[in-house]
């Protein structure tokens, strides 16, 4: 089983990239911090997880409300509790 969750800290522009290799399929996700967001010194509030098995596959993308605070810890917890 594959899981992954990312963060990216407020001051790191790097691109988070996971891949997962199957038989039948592969799985690819990723999150850029945007340049509205560099900008405004605001960080990344997108996150991902993916679970990969033998029967198949779930994946979870969720997108942070950049006008709320802390949307990234609530779009992280999304993706964690409902894999």
């Amino acid at each position: 089983m594959v899981f992954d969750l990312h963060y990216e800290g407020r001051n790191q522009m790097t691109l988070c990239f996971d891949m997962a290799f199957d038989m039948a399929f592969d799985m690819a996700a990723g999150s850029v911090v945007g340049h509205q967001h560099l900008r405004k010194g605001q960080n990344n509030q997108d996150a991902f997880a993916y679970c990969q098995q033998d029967q198949g596959a779930i994946a979870i993308v969720c997108d942070g409300c950049s006008s709320a605070a802390s949307s990234e810890v609530g779009a992280q917890l999304g993706a964690r509790l409902v894999l």
